[in-house]
């Protein structure tokens, strides 16, 4: 699977560099590394396809928005991106806490600290993590973790998250792709499950948070079930 890496520096040869570092430090194959003058064209390259970086190397001080700001952008757009703050200015050492991040290294160090920040984000970055859910402005990012059902009425996609619902043309098999299969359940022609949103199975319904209740149909019952006790096993096994 294809790895997506954003650098954003608005200095030219800050940027150049920073990606032939990186560049050297990755391997060949896999892994794509892409070069943003500013955080705006990071951003609109989000917006107008279905472009989700999973680790982004952002330069702190920059024109326009700057790379904390950015950061909190990311955070709320692809929260499965993982955030590495460059900077030649100690300074901002305790502002980068203002953003979800997971290294922070001196432009100084980077020859040394930059393999261990890549290293870092890359074993704890993973693709799965969100869905992408095309929109006439741009592609949005949910993270699954915040999703309960997926409900397919007509040609519609109903999303529902813990506080939200959004509606999309795409179908759940399209919307999913990217989870990992045991992650949700079919239980219904119309319904998909978040597993680990399942608070309990009683007279062929699902509960969940939030007051819903989804229905097992007959023809998945069965299947779906199974599923749902598997789940709780491994749960068990995991906890051991």
């Amino acid at each position: 699977m294809m790895r997506y890496i954003a650098i954003c520096d608005d200095e030219p040869l800050h940027l150049e560099y920073t990606s032939t570092l990186i560049k050297k430090i990755l391997p060949s194959i896999g892994f794509e590394v892409d070069s943003f003058s500013t955080a705006d064209s990071l951003l609109q390259a989000m917006n107008v396809g279905d472009y989700c970086p999973d680790v982004a190397v952002l330069d702190i001080r920059m024109d326009g928005l700057d790379g904390i700001d950015l950061a909190k952008e990311l955070n709320a757009r692809a929260p499965s991106c993982k955030i590495i703050f460059l900077t030649s200015y100690l300074d901002y050492a305790t502002e980068v806490y203002e953003a979800e991040h997971i290294y922070f290294v001196l432009k100084s160090d980077m020859e040394h600290r930059l393999v261990v920040a890549l290293k870092r984000a890359l074993e704890s970055s993973t693709a799965s993590d969100c869905i992408q859910v095309k929109q006439t402005k741009g592609t949005l990012l949910i993270s699954i973790n915040q999703i309960l059902f997926l409900e397919r009425k007509g040609r519609k996609t109903r999303i529902q998250t813990e506080d939200a619902e959004v509606q999309t043309t795409q179908p759940p098999q399209e919307l999913l792709t990217t989870a990992p299969p045991e992650q949700f359940i079919r239980c219904h022609q119309s319904y998909w499950v978040q597993t680990q949103k399942i608070l309990a199975l009683k007279n062929n319904d699902f509960y969940l948070q939030n007051d819903y209740r989804i229905p097992l149909s007959r023809t998945y019952r069965q299947k779906a079930k199974e599923q749902f006790f598997a789940s709780l096993k491994n749960l068990s096994l995991f906890n051991e």
